[in-house]
């Protein structure tokens, strides 16, 4: 772990500053300057980093994939002329 550094404790995987926050206002930003460090991806011992579905389940309730789902199924365009059936323009 860098040095001046903690673990926040909201996720175990981000690293916060150990300084007090500041109290002055400004119109100016200047990013903190971080040292370099290790890093690693916390997942699930069933989830793959090389498996998308898997990555989009860990964010998605069945009850939202399954809206998802229906939503798209039930969305189709009308063709704008119809010598023309398998046409996907706008109207």
């Amino acid at each position: 772990m860098p040095k001046d550094t903690i673990f926040d404790s909201t996720d175990k995987g981000t690293l916060r500053p150990n300084t007090k926050p500041l109290r002055t206002k400004g119109d100016t930003f200047k990013p903190m300057e971080l040292p370099d460090f290790g890093w690693e991806i916390a997942l699930p011992e069933n989830a793959s980093p090389d498996n998308p579905i898997t990555l989009f389940t860990m964010y998605y309730m069945p009850e939202i994939i399954d809206l998802i789902v229906e939503k798209i199924n039930k969305y189709q365009r009308d063709p704008q002329d119809d010598s023309c059936p398998y046409i996907r323009a706008n109207k």
